[in-house]
């Protein structure tokens, strides 16, 4: 990169048209300031960074968003199809019963893990 440099201002002065020296010049001032910010702790470019996620955000889905509006119909209705945990049944209960139905089938199962699947399925115990 800087062989470039060089060559613009042997370029610059074998013509001596001051305009590219003037611009590489300020280029090179603007980067070091930039970067003299950057290390500073100061983010001259923040703002730009800002808007441009305001726009993505815009365009782009946003589940959480999305679930946080206050439409209480759509709410209501997005309640009904997601699962409910059920009382006192957890994963790891579940789990343990369908190790024990893979490991010796599903006869060899008490009477209260039988019910605990029901209960977990939803159905009733005929």
């Amino acid at each position: 990169m800087s062989i470039f440099y060089v060559l613009q201002l042997m370029n610059a002065n074998i013509n001596f048209e001051g305009a590219p020296l003037f611009i590489l010049l300020g280029g090179a001032a603007m980067g070091y300031g930039y970067v003299a910010l950057l290390r500073s702790g100061y983010k001259p470019g923040e703002w730009v960074y800002n808007i441009m996620d305001k726009v993505n955000n815009r365009f782009e889905n946003d589940d959480r968003a999305y679930l946080n509006r206050s439409n209480t119909r759509r709410n209501r209705t997005m309640s009904m199809y997601t699962p409910k945990p059920k009382q006192g049944i957890t994963q790891n209960n579940i789990d343990e019963i369908l190790d024990k139905i893979n490991q010796k089938g599903y006869d060899a199962l008490s009477k209260e893990d039988k019910e605990t699947l029901m209960k977990a399925s939803g159905r009733k115990d005929n």
